[in-house]
């Protein structure tokens, strides 16, 4: 057997699609399929097209079934997140504004910091927080959220490295705000008929097709290192830096157990890290 001196695991973010069962689904005259079934712009041509969830998966599925000929292409989802533009205001690319010290000092220290740092986050949070509300507004104003019915109720430094995402171009919101793709917000679907979905504020959805856009079941990471004491969290796996267990040190895991608005920068940034770590640029605290 050969040995290594380091491992990296870029198994990527997604595991088992999640396929949540509706009321009265085997009702159905239409077929239902998981966002990562979609593969042919021709099983959309014609038909009005339901997307349930609003993540990544779900503005692109509205918006391609949209420009790929779709009858009609409406949207459900219960809860809104922050999507990042890819150029705020329509001028300055998104990684100018997030990917550097000034964007990292706006976001609260998720690892151990000095004292000093610590007075300084402290003493500057009341700026940060006024930052932050004028970003919320910009999105605001340049996506019409407002008039969508899509603005978030969760704040965007919390939801954007999150559950946020970075927009689709050509814009959802754009198309959305035309009458291209129906939004359906703050809702969940109470029954399938026939031709239809039910949602629970009464209204009913014609539909032909349904793509649920409902996420994916994390890897299980304990069946590849079966003899090293790894378990998972309510909410995931934590890790130092996102990408080192504390118990096996010389296994990095590159975009495979976090989320941001933008994954492939994050990989990106996550690859750079361990190159460095491996250099002997940096290596890991004590505790």
């Amino acid at each position: 057997p050969q040995v290594f001196h380091g491992v990296v695991v870029c198994t990527g973010l997604y595991g088992a699609p999640k396929k949540p069962l509706f009321a009265n689904e085997n009702l159905f005259k239409g077929n239902v399929y998981h966002s990562s079934q979609f593969l042919d712009p021709s099983m959309v041509k014609g038909k009005k097209v339901v997307t349930i969830g609003v993540g990544k998966s779900g503005i692109d599925l509205a918006n391609h079934s949209m420009l790929n000929g779709a009858e009609s292409s409406d949207i459900i989802f219960r809860k809104a997140h922050w999507f990042v533009p890819q150029k705020i205001l329509g001028l300055v690319p998104f990684d100018w504004a997030t990917f550097n010290r000034f964007g990292g000092a706006l976001l609260h220290p998720y690892h151990k910091i000095s004292t000093f740092s610590s007075v300084l986050h402290a003493i500057f949070s009341p700026i940060k927080w006024l930052i932050w509300r004028l970003v919320e507004i910009i999105f605001s104003l340049q996506q019409g959220l407002w008039g969508l019915g899509m603005k978030p109720d969760t704040r965007i430094e919390l939801d954007a490295f999150g559950s946020g995402q970075l927009e689709t171009n050509p814009s959802f919101f754009k198309a959305a705000r035309q009458g291209k793709i129906g939004i359906h917000a703050g809702v969940h679907v109470r029954e399938f008929k026939e031709n239809s979905l039910v949602l629970d504020n009464g209204k009913e959805v014609s539909a032909d097709v349904v793509f649920l856009a409902t996420g994916y079941s994390p890897s299980d990471m304990s069946m590849l290192f079966p003899q090293e004491s790894i378990e998972s969290d309510t909410d995931g796996y934590y890790l130092y830096r996102h990408i080192v267990f504390p118990n096996i040190p010389n296994v990095f895991f590159v975009g495979a157990l976090s989320d941001t608005f933008s994954n492939i920068t994050n990989s990106a940034i996550q690859s750079r890290w361990v190159a460095e770590f491996i250099k002997g640029t940096h290596s890991l605290p004590d505790e």
